[in-house]
């Protein structure tokens, strides 16, 4: 209920990735876990990239765009990483 409440008020309070709606130009804020952080690294999935929304439905993984590509991450992965939403954001 809490994370609803953030999104329908549009605090800029940091939260999960897959609370963000299509369209939403964002910055991580951080990613937990050495292996999970590593392993997005290696796709330039790091904390303080800016990235955009393209899809995050209910279910299936999130589409989003980082650096000019689009990457799909699992919805699992995805609720892990805390982001929060810019204004100052270049995605290119």
């Amino acid at each position: 209920m809490k994370e609803v409440d953030q999104m329908e008020s549009g605090t800029n309070s940091p939260r999960p990735l897959t609370t963000f709606r299509p369209g939403d130009e964002i910055e991580i804020s951080s990613i937990p876990g050495c292996s999970m952080r590593k392993r997005l690294a290696d796709l330039g999935i790091t904390a303080g990239a800016c990235i955009k929304v393209l899809r995050s439905d209910f279910s299936g993984p999130v589409l989003i765009l980082v650096k000019c590509v689009r990457l799909a991450i699992g919805r699992g992965m995805a609720s892990k990483i805390i982001c929060q939403k810019t204004s100052g954001c270049q995605l290119s």
